[in-house]
């Protein structure tokens, strides 16, 4: 998603709360329409980087948000399980429904250790759904330059990285930088459920989902939380 006048370049990383911050600026007219409907929603920064001329990337305020990886796939968990069970009228004949019925009936998926034992056993099946799913939207890949982009592999290209823990705040130093009005984030797509992220996991289960996401989790800064809460 991008700005008027290429003003900033919005990278929607999945499960992040870009739903929320892209309604609030849609609905708030600090978008270029025309512009962003022409792309998918999940574009990478290397993408765009690719996309743009040398100097409107490096002119535009490029910022994204991350979330930590454990809590992320309790988020996926949930939205894969509600796709295959509850999808929508217009989702329902979708590849990436029946791969999510399927992954759940054939596979016999019933809890989320099922789940984590499931994508983990399978880390390097890229071609098994969700594992190259998941493993193919990490927020590592979203935010940094890739081999076949303009070198430097690796290296980080957005300018603000915020937090979805601290989305509010986080997306409020964003409006003043850009010097663009704040405002109170709606609450959209958000997941439904009742317990703490933390209780969702085993020790074992924990860290098979550290080693899974490691690059995220060195990345990014996210500490091994305490899960006896």
């Amino acid at each position: 998603m991008v700005g008027r006048n290429l003003k900033f370049i919005f990278i929607q990383a999945p499960k992040t709360g870009t739903s929320s911050i892209e309604q609030w600026l849609i609905e708030n007219d600090q978008v270029d329409l025309e512009y962003s409907d022409m792309l998918v929603k999940h574009i990478r920064v290397n993408t765009w980087e690719c996309l743009l001329s040398q100097k409107k990337f490096d002119d535009a305020f490029k910022f994204m948000f991350v979330r930590n990886p454990w809590d992320r796939l309790v988020s996926d968990y949930h939205y894969l399980n509600l796709l295959a069970s509850d999808p929508s009228e217009a989702c329902r004949l979708d590849a990436h429904t029946i791969a999510a019925k399927s992954l759940f009936i054939d596979y016999k998926i019933t809890d989320f250790t099922d789940f984590v034992n499931f994508i983990t056993d399978h880390s390097e099946e890229y071609n098994m759904f969700p594992v190259g799913y998941l493993k193919i939207n990490t927020l590592t890949k979203f935010a940094t330059r890739q081999p076949w982009s303009r070198g430097n592999n690796g290296k980080v290209i957005v300018d603000y990285i915020g937090r979805f823990e601290n989305l509010q705040s986080d997306f409020d130093e964003i409006c003043e930088k850009l010097d663009i009005p704040s405002g109170t984030l709606p609450h959209i797509n958000s997941t439904k459920r009742q317990k703490d992220w933390r209780s969702y996991y085993t020790d074992d289960t924990f860290l098979k989902v550290a080693e899974f996401y490691l690059d995220d989790i060195v990345r990014f800064g996210y500490e091994i939380p305490d899960l006896s809460f």
